[in-house]
This record gives structure tokens, sequence and C-alpha cells, in this order.
């Protein structure tokens, strides 16, 4: 049986991305693909294994906040109205060497 081929913009319609998405994906490696008379063509098999772990996290799967979060750290004083926060702030509030 042949393989089937797709173009970039069909392999983005498949998974339910941007075709920008999916030259990123090539770029990284997260996505085989071989030029085929001059043109980009990826492994339908392959889209169809990339499809299972583009689904949406589950809201369960998502660790809480906590009051200790360095997020609230750094929102707070943002919103205090002083200088909002740096670099160096953000390395320190998320344990960072720099």
């Amino acid at each position: 049986m042949a393989a089937r081929w797709l173009t970039p913009a069909e392999a983005a319609r498949k998974l339910g991305v941007s075709e920008s998405t999916v030259w990123r994906f090539l770029r990284r490696e997260q996505l085989p693909s071989v030029k085929l008379g001059g043109r980009r063509r990826i492994p339908a098999s392959a889209v169809g294994q990339l499809v299972r772990p583009l689904r949406p996290v589950k809201a369960e799967d998502i660790p809480p906040l906590t009051l200790e979060s360095p997020l609230f750290a750094l929102a707070g004083r943002f919103r205090s109205r002083t200088a909002g926060p740096g670099a160096s702030d953000k390395h320190r509030h998320l344990g960072a060497k720099h």
C-alpha cells in the first residue's frame, strides 16, 4: 500500500493548528517530512500519531495555584502601583540563579 503524503497546510488542518506551527514542528524535528518534487511532504501516519499529544489538557491535570506560588508574588508587586517586577524579581521568585 502506498504511503499517503500531506502538505504542511493539510497537516495543519488535520492537527487543528496553524501552518506556521506545523513548520515549527518540522524545524524542531517533532514531525518527519521529506521533499518530493521540491515540495515538503509529511507522512499522514506521522500526523495521526501526533494528534493524540496535541489534545487539550484536562483541568484536573493542572496543579492548583497556591498563595505560595511565585506567580502570586510577582502579580502582587505589580498591582501595588509600584514599579512592575523586573527580571531580577522574576529570577528571585522563581529560584533561578542569575
